[in-house]
């Protein structure tokens, strides 16, 4: 159902309907395999594989805590003399390279054929657990709630004799000091 909706999706990077490999389809598959037939829109491999489709749209996910992430005022201040190369030096790698010649590289490649695939899983979002182990000490929900009715019960039952006794004993008597 994924697949068929990206094909619809609009794209300002991608001319035309979307067509979505067979790799891709297959590597979508294999997602909601390892999730019990769905896919999670909030985990890392399902981003992984809209970057692969949408690869100028979507970010790549990398790994929590596995990139560094600099500003680009802090990367030139600190690398500067490393990012940046001397018109003779572009122009000396651009002779080095074959341009005279008709080059042999494939332009119409597949992008999952380019682009990396790890099948490394990282959920974003997490959900809460369903079961609980209550033989840890922990209190089931149902027996806090029937304490807590009994607790309720109790306190009512002892405002009402309270109360009856109150108005058994008659009007207060007034004293005059």
């Amino acid at each position: 159902m994924i697949a068929d909706l990206i094909t619809s999706l609009p794209s300002s990077t991608v001319s035309g309907a979307n067509k979505v490999s067979a790799s891709l389809r297959q590597r979508l598959d294999d997602i909601a395999a390892n999730h019990n037939g769905m896919v999670p829109l909030h985990g890392r491999l399902f981003g992984q594989w809209m970057h692969h489709v949408y690869p100028r749209e979507c970010p790549y996910p990398h790994y929590s805590g596995n990139t560094d992430s600099e500003l680009p005022d802090e990367y030139v201040d600190a690398k500067s003399t490393f990012a940046r190369a001397s018109k003779e030096e572009m122009v000396m790698l651009i002779e080095a390279g074959d341009v005279g010649k008709k080059s042999q590289a494939k332009f119409d490649l597949p992008v999952e054929e380019v682009m990396p695939w790890s099948e490394e899983e990282e959920m974003f979002v997490v959900r809460s657990v369903s079961h609980v182990d209550y033989s840890a000490g922990s209190t089931p929900p149902a027996q806090r709630s029937m304490a807590l009715v009994a607790a309720s019960a109790s306190l009512a039952f002892g405002l009402i004799q309270t109360l009856k006794q109150a108005s058994s004993a008659g009007p207060a008597s007034k004293y005059t000091v």
